[in-house]
């Protein structure tokens, strides 16, 4: 059986594919079952529920040649199997995809119109890109914010994307917490005398508390001490800063905080077992076979000493002499200061 793929002749629909490729190359299959949960009512992703499609298969295909290591715009035509003993899928030509992007380039519409609200195609995927590659770098971060801020209009949509960055799991941390940075730089120049700018801090008031629930995953399943606690830092610091700016109401931050903060209670209970456990194999001796009691004495060693030498002791007693009267004719060992009976 085999499956040919079609290169899919509409231009919005075979770059909206390709950049889902690329966002499920670089975030993983999560970000695929997220967009599916998000987009199901979105007609321009039903390639991604409709798996008898061309796009479908087209989109299918794709991911799986860019994993294999073929370009965007340069792959391999010969017919493969994905699995074993499975269908044999036919490529597309290099021919039919030139001509279909001449006949698109020769068929271009005029620049996208802005609609009030959303942003252009090219806007989203300026935004997407920086989120991309945000780095800790401060002139980054703030350059990402100005672009935000320029496109206020778009604030609801803004503010939705980087939420969706923010509840990604497989992204790393120093991602994670600069995208974090960027959400509060946005919500501390929300004040800006730029039109709809304010709309943000209504934005990400709803989007808040999923985004700190994804950010208490991301920090219980830290290993590293010292990383969880910089961690821990850095997104308490933005909290401290939220209260001094008077963003939200202080209820509304102490929820946040303690939501990030929240421990469940099967990990609780799962500490509490790894104590016990270990404070039973320390009072069974059980530790490492360690012998807490130490080496037992041989009963046949002699600890009280050499016994002292009898003359020797009676050389120390009596004094200068061994026999006969000490100084003042008193016998050996009798005090000075004893006075007989005759005196």
């Amino acid at each position: 059986y085999e499956i040919r793929v079609e290169f899919p002749v509409n231009v919005e629909t075979r770059q909206l594919i390709h950049r889902m490729v690329e966002f499920v190359i670089r975030e993983g299959p999560p970000l695929e079952a997220m967009v599916m949960s998000r987009e199901l009512e979105n007609p321009q992703f039903a390639f991604l529920f409709d798996n008898q499609s061309p796009e479908h298969i087209y989109y299918r295909w794709k991911l799986f040649s860019v994993l294999q290591g073929d370009s965007r715009s340069r792959w391999r035509t010969e017919r493969f199997q994905m699995f074993a003993r499975g269908s044999w899928w036919v490529p597309p030509d290099h021919t039919t995809a030139r001509d279909l992007e001449d006949q698109a380039r020769d068929t271009l519409r005029p620049p996208e119109a802005k609609v009030k609200g959303r942003l252009t195609l090219r806007e989203r995927d300026e935004l997407e890109d920086r989120l991309r590659g945000l780095t800790l770098d401060t002139q980054d971060i703030a350059e990402s914010m100005v672009f935000c801020i320029r496109n206020s209009d778009s604030a609801a949509e803004i503010a939705e994307v980087i939420g969706e960055a923010l509840s990604l799991v497989e992204t790393p941390l120093q991602l994670k917490v600069a995208r974090f940075y960027l959400c509060s730089d946005i919500l501390h120049n929300c004040t800006a005398a730029v039109p709809n700018a304010s709309a943000y801090r209504r934005a990400f008031e709803t989007l808040l508390p999923q985004i700190v629930r994804h950010m208490n995953e991301a920090y219980r399943g830290i290993s590293a001490r010292m990383r969880a606690e910089q961690f821990k830092r850095s997104v308490l610091t933005c909290f401290r800063a939220w209260n001094e700016w008077c963003l939200y109401p202080p209820y509304f931050l102490d929820e946040l905080q303690q939501a990030f903060l929240y421990v469940p209670k099967s990990d609780i209970e799962e500490k509490v077992r790894a104590a016990r456990a270990e404070a039973q194999r320390m009072h069974t001796g059980t530790a490492g076979d360690v012998d807490l009691d130490g080496v037992p004495l041989d009963d046949e060693e002699d600890i009280d000493g050499e016994p002292l030498d009898a003359p020797a002791a009676s050389r120390r007693t009596g004094g200068a002499g061994s026999s006969g009267a000490g100084r003042g004719g008193r016998a050996p060992g009798t005090s000075k200061w004893y006075d007989s009976d005759d005196d």
